[in-house]
């Protein structure tokens, strides 16, 4: 944001998501008289948005993680 310029400001959706769902959220959870399990619903959806953008921007992919492991139980004598 160099020089109050935010036409050049971009964002992952998957962040996107997950700031919506704590927006969401955190409106939900202060204010008054909304029963207890749409804010839990709010805050369940908020942390699986979460897990699910670190996840797909970790670039991890559980093969390779499977095919760098393997072998690596095998004491060497």
């Amino acid at each position: 944001m160099e020089n109050g310029n935010d036409d050049a400001i971009t964002i992952n959706k998957l962040a996107e998501d997950y700031l919506y769902a704590y927006i969401k959220w955190a409106i939900l959870d202060n204010k008054y008289g909304i029963q207890e399990y749409i804010i839990r619903r709010a805050q369940v959806a908020k942390t699986a948005k979460l897990r699910n953008a670190k996840l797909r921007l970790s670039n991890i992919h559980a093969s390779r993680l499977i095919m760098v492991l393997r072998g690596k139980d095998k004491i060497i004598k």
